[in-house]
């Protein structure tokens, strides 16, 4: 009997530790989040408040270039750390379940989407600022 209460503390223990990792990656992943939202919040105030900065394709060409090199480097930690996220969230999972924890609903999203949405923005932004240089210039 004192065996399998040991048993069953070590399992459970162990989907705690899972658990913890799962929300410390998960912590991580949101902050590239928010970096990714920072930058592009302040890169669309930045391009409608200041008409200078979009009175020439040169100057809209160049926040884009920048922008999309900020997005290539977010976007490759982002990718990185979601492909953890979903790891440590398999081994979460299987803790619980070994341990008897009833551990429905722990599913991030998935690559591909990730990939599709973060790459959405960004062009939703680029064809903004074009968009907004164009009509300024007219």
């Amino acid at each position: 009997m004192t065996e399998t209460i040991f048993i069953s503390e070590r399992l459970i223990n162990n989907a705690i530790s899972m658990l913890e990792l799962y929300q410390t990656q998960y912590t991580q992943t949101d902050k590239l989040w928010g970096y990714f939202g920072t930058v592009t919040l302040a890169v669309l105030a930045f391009s409608l408040g200041s008409e200078k900065a979009t009175k020439s394709m040169k100057e809209a060409g160049i926040i884009i270039i920048g922008y999309l090199v900020f997005c290539f480097g977010n976007y490759s930690a982002l990718y990185k750390a979601q492909a953890q996220l979903i790891e440590f969230s398999t081994y979460a999972s299987n803790a619980a379940k070994l341990a008897g924890i009833p551990f429905k609903h722990l599913a991030p999203f998935e690559l591909a989407w990730l990939t599709g949405f973060y790459w959405c923005v960004v062009a939703a932004v680029s064809i903004g600022i074009i968009l907004i240089t164009r009509w300024r210039s007219t």
